[in-house]
């Protein structure tokens, strides 16, 4: 579970509104290592979706796919497949997604852009 800023009104999902999600390179570096060691296929990355807390807080679950939803948004600018889902992409605007590696164990975090 990650943060999740939602204390402020989301555009709806289906809005042509640009969802920028930041991808720090430590991040997109434990991507690139996660994904290549996984049986997924060409088209397979990090997908983050809702999920909601048992406290009720939301918060995103990140998982490899094979391929992306229909309706999922595809952060530009970074050179792995990370696919947001409709849900997430509007609480994620404006976000960044970043990674802390400790020995052989990867923790992501969401927060606002400093």
């Amino acid at each position: 579970m990650v943060w999740a800023r939602a204390d402020r009104d989301a555009p709806d999902a289906t809005t042509t509104e640009d969802v920028v999600l930041t991808v720090t390179p430590t991040a997109e570096s434990a991507i690139r290592e996660i994904i290549a060691t996984a049986p997924i296929g060409d088209e397979g990355g990090l997908r983050i979706s809702t999920d909601s807390g048992s406290d009720g807080q939301v918060g995103f679950r990140l998982s490899l796919v094979d391929s992306p939803e229909p309706l999922d948004r595809v952060v530009e600018d970074v050179e792995v497949p990370v696919y947001l889902e409709a849900e997430a992409a509007p609480l994620l605007a404006d976000g960044v997604l970043d990674a802390t590696i400790e020995e052989e164990r990867v923790t992501f975090t969401v927060g606002p852009k400093a």
